[in-house]
């Protein structure tokens, strides 16, 4: 494995990745942006992402927005 992870947590981090992109966005919501990225249940996607960033996609979208 050249990127040292399974094929699933390279795939996994890719959509981590365009979730926070999505995120950035707040007009969307946790759910729409779990959902586009095929995540159909929340609390599996906000662990997910939580593992990826150490905070939860509300989190993150709050702290995008504070200013």
């Amino acid at each position: 494995a050249i990127t040292g992870r399974t094929p699933l947590d390279f795939i996994r981090n890719i959509k981590m990745k365009h979730a926070r992109h999505m995120l950035e966005d707040k007009d969307k919501s946790v759910t729409e942006v779990a959902a586009t990225l095929g995540y159909f249940n929340r609390k599996y996607f906000t662990t997910c992402f939580k593992e990826e960033f150490g905070m939860t996609p509300s989190e993150f979208q709050k702290s995008q927005h504070e200013e």
